[in-house]
């Protein structure tokens, strides 16, 4: 927490193995982030070498935490018109920008 604390960051980056799901540190890491009052984002990564069904699983579990724990508007982004359209509002802590990623496939 202190390094954290100590380097004032401006947002929280959230990753997570789209095929390793939410774990407990994923929780801590959102824990802290909402206790620092920092808008967050989250990055699924690894999305080509989950299984389909265990993917939408962990975009779900995400989005009910961040409806009914976090307060905060889940926003799946698709291409840069979506960006364009959150960019502005992310700043008010009341969205939560989903990006999902794969480097093999962009």
């Amino acid at each position: 927490m202190h390094g954290l604390t100590s380097l004032y960051p401006d947002y929280c980056f959230l990753v997570i193995g789209a095929n390793m799901g939410i774990s407990k540190m994923t929780k801590e890491h959102l824990a802290c982030s909402l206790a620092l009052d920092l808008p967050v984002f989250v990055v699924f990564t690894k999305i080509d070498l989950a299984p389909e069904d265990v993917f939408k699983a962990n975009i779900e579990k995400i989005t009910n935490i961040m409806r009914k724990h976090c307060d905060k508007v889940p926003v799946k982004i698709k291409n840069q018109e979506d960006v364009s359209q959150v960019i502005s509002t992310i700043e008010t802590g009341k969205i939560c920008p989903i990006f999902c990623i794969s480097n093999t496939t962009g």
